[in-house]
């Protein structure tokens, strides 16, 4: 709390029409030379002014003391939600700043008094606790002393904001919550106290002139001048560490601003002052982090976790970034960018109105599986060869790694022990649990597994077929809901299969919304990467012309049945990948291709038993057709979302489910919002822009309505609606025929 000289003048507007009061003069030259409290008490118009300030307010009712000043206003008058004074504690503390004046010393002096005389009053409860000792304490600020002197300016208002960011700093390390009071002392010094308080994201108590209520100045999101950080970064570096010299050049080249955060150190060198070290600290943090960090580390999701989990979860924000390095489609979009930030932003969308209708929807646990979901589901995007039940290595085609990349990513989070995969790394980046072992069962695993089943072909109910399509893992996935199949458990604690289907159902919706626009970039940016993927294709084509040559000569007659499992693989791909195939038409072409096109290479090798030289050689050709496909199939994919805009979550609370109310009904609809900028800069026909618009929103609404095949003879379910709308969540997608 600031200190001015309110208590004095308050004193003289209740007293100025007593014709014989004590009037207290503070232009007083013998006064004027009191320089601390101590040097007060051996000046007889200073302990003279105390005691009349004292013993004027000794015996007065509540609301004369909250009246009294500036600072006891804003102490004194601050009521809490239920219009109650909440009053004080032995375990609270008050600091007065003051000026290292005479009359800023008298009255931070008889405010200590004054609280302590009048402590029975403002105390919390009705016991006779005697008035702590360090209750109310006193600061002096160096060089805060008359606005008029030079070093108010020059030393005073720095030394004021470093005081103030190293006293929040070292409160909150003691376990205090800080609150800045700035209404008393010089106006100079409020917007300090707002620019520390906004920084630190410390509230602000202020009474403005003779209001009787107390404000809490807003909170504003400001934060730091990136941009000024950077240009002046340079030049800082070059001054910290050299002798300090007011007239060094260096020093002088500096933004003003920036001068001000230097000082001298004790052996003599430039040094920056503790806001400086504060500020640096703030942009270093702000300079490393990605867009995904900064978007997944902030998340307002994170206000429903415990403190340990939303530290567990800082890591892996920390490395999260990494995770993707390798990406071996990054074709498709980049994952450590775009889609993860759109995934955290959606997912607040989603997410918050269901939290905030009902809080228990989710267990802190549990948000954390998903929110660590969220990150890792597509990190098997990274895997270009694996190993297989037999531990050789098996080179993949791109299809493969899209098709599969759910069951990669399950894989690489599970194998720390294959180099390749760098999973070891991000175990030990976590550091989530002792062991690498630990860290698995107790977190990664149920992690990995929610991740897994996040794509449509995975089973989730207990009725349902195993997933068998990938050939080179185990040889099938069971339902998840089959509990012996997936006995998860999150630090040791089982996990409900329920509860575990219904984080990979919020999942799967949270993933399938992000088809908008943003996800690839700007306009200019995706014409750019296309222009880029269109280069890479050309060159890809001339070097598949060159193994074909080599290839033809090799295997002559056998060439054609090659060619065509080739060509039969990539059509496969790209129905499965079309938005334009309902779920059913999608089934009918299967993954089986791919594991033909595998056959016809095995047949091959063993017909003509070719060495690893010319199989790796053919390998290469193949890999190679697949790449042009791949790069050029992108302009299509890429156009699939160009005019999506932003996709639109609108919520709606329902009815409450149960009479407990444990439960609450929330109501989506889902939409999509058309840029029209972007149709009309491609001449997009209304009726072309209907059809992709129904196509998406059919793709998102197959997420949520599709039937999952049933192993016994029992009627096929909507298992992900079944599931959301169990736990009171429904969803609409509307369609706009005339868009």
């Amino acid at each position: 709390m600031s200190v001015g000289t309110s208590l004095v003048i308050n004193y003289e507007k209740r007293h100025r029409q007593d014709i014989n009061y004590a009037r207290i003069d503070l232009h007083n030259q013998g006064f004027q030379a009191v320089t601390s409290h101590e040097a007060g008490l051996t000046n007889a118009t200073y302990c003279l002014y105390f005691d009349t300030i004292i013993g004027d307010l000794k015996n007065v009712h509540f609301s004369v003391l909250e009246q009294a000043s500036a600072e006891l206003s804003s102490l004194l008058r601050w009521r809490d939600e239920t219009g109650k004074f909440p009053g004080f504690s032995a375990e609270d503390c008050i600091v007065l700043i003051t000026t290292q004046t005479a009359e800023g010393i008298l009255c931070a002096y008889a405010l200590q008094n004054i609280f302590k005389t009048h402590w029975d009053k403002i105390k919390k409860d009705s016991t006779n606790q005697p008035f702590p000792n360090d209750f109310v304490s006193i600061e002096y600020v160096k060089g805060l002393g008359k606005a008029t002197d030079p070093a108010f300016e020059e030393t005073g208002l720095p030394e004021f904001l470093n005081y103030l960011h190293r006293a929040i700093v070292d409160y909150r390390a003691e376990g205090y919550e800080v609150i800045l009071v700035p209404t008393g002392g010089y106006k100079a010094l409020i917007p300090y106290m707002v620019l520390v308080g906004i920084l630190h994201g410390v509230p602000l108590r202020y009474v403005y002139e003779e209001s009787p209520r107390v404000l809490e100045l807003p909170k504003i999101p400001l934060g730091l001048d990136m941009e000024r950080w950077v240009r002046e970064k340079f030049r800082l570096q070059g001054v910290l560490g050299k002798d300090y010299n007011p007239d060094d050049q260096q020093y002088k080249q500096l933004d003003h601003d920036f001068q001000s955060l230097l000082e001298r150190d004790p052996q003599g060198k430039f040094s920056l002052s503790a806001l400086g070290n504060f500020l640096e600290a703030v942009y270093r943090d702000l300079s490393w982090r990605s867009p995904l960090q900064l978007a997944s580390g902030k998340t307002h999701l994170l206000d429903s976790l415990d403190d340990d989990l939303k530290e567990k979860f800082d890591r892996l924000v920390r490395i999260g970034h990494l995770i993707w390095k390798g990406d071996r489609v990054p074709e498709m979009v980049d994952h450590s960018l775009r889609h993860h930030y759109d995934l955290f932003e959606l997912a607040e969308r989603f997410l918050l109105p269901i939290l905030d209708n009902n809080p228990n929807f989710l267990k802190p646990e549990e948000l954390f599986i998903l929110l660590g979901a969220l990150y890792l589901h597509d990190c098997g995007h990274t895997l270009g060869t694996i190993y297989g039940s037999d531990e050789k290595p098996i080179r993949l085609f791109p299809t493969e790694i899209r098709d599969y990349h759910h069951i990669l990513g399950y894989e690489r989070l599970r194998h720390h022990d294959i180099a390749s995969y760098v999973s070891k790394d991000l175990y030990e980046g976590l550091g989530w649990a002792d062991t690498l072992q630990a860290t698995w069962d107790d977190f990664l695993e149920i992690i990995a597994t929610v991740g897994l089943f996040h794509r449509k072909d995975m089973p989730i109910g207990d009725g349902e077929a195993p997933y068998n399509k990938c050939p080179y893992f185990r040889n099938e996935y069971p339902p998840l809901m089959r509990n012996e199949a997936w006995p998860l458990k999150f630090r040791g604690n089982q996990m409900s299969p329920n509860r575990v289907a219904l984080l990979v159902c919020l999942l799967r919706i949270i993933d399938s919304l992000d088809c908008q626009r943003a996800r690839s970039g700007d306009q200019m940016e995706i014409d750019f990467h296309l222009a880029q993927i269109g280069s890479e294709a050309e060159e890809e084509k001339n070097r598949a012309g060159l193994f074909e040559k080599i290839v033809k000569g090799i295997l002559k007659n056998d060439f054609a049945e090659l060619s065509q499992a080739i060509q039969s693989s990539i059509n496969g791909y790209r129905k499965r990948e079309s938005k334009d195939h309902s779920v059913t038409a999608k089934a009918a072409t299967t993954h089986a291709t791919t594991t033909q096109l595998r056959g016809v290479l095995t047949k091959i090798k063993q017909k003509c038993n070719y060495d690893g030289t010319t199989a790796g050689l053919i390998f290469e050709y193949v890999l190679s057709r697949f790449r042009v496909d791949f790069k050029e199939y992108q302009k299509e994919h890429y156009a699939d979302h160009v005019f999506v805009k932003q996709i639109l979550i609108d919520a709606q609370r329902g009815d409450r489910i149960s009479d407990n109310g444990d439960r609450h009904k929330t109501r989506f609809t889902i939409d999509i919002e058309v840029d029209q900028e972007i149709v009309e800069e491609l001449a997009l026909r209304p009726e072309e822009v209907a059809q992709k618009k129904r196509a998406l929103l059919g793709n998102m609404r197959e997420e949520y309505e599709m039937k999952e095949d049933s192993a016994k003879d029992i009627p096929a379910k909507t298992i992900v609606k079944d599931i959301l709308e169990e736990s009171g969540v429904t969803i609409e997608y509307g369609i706009d025929e005339s868009c």
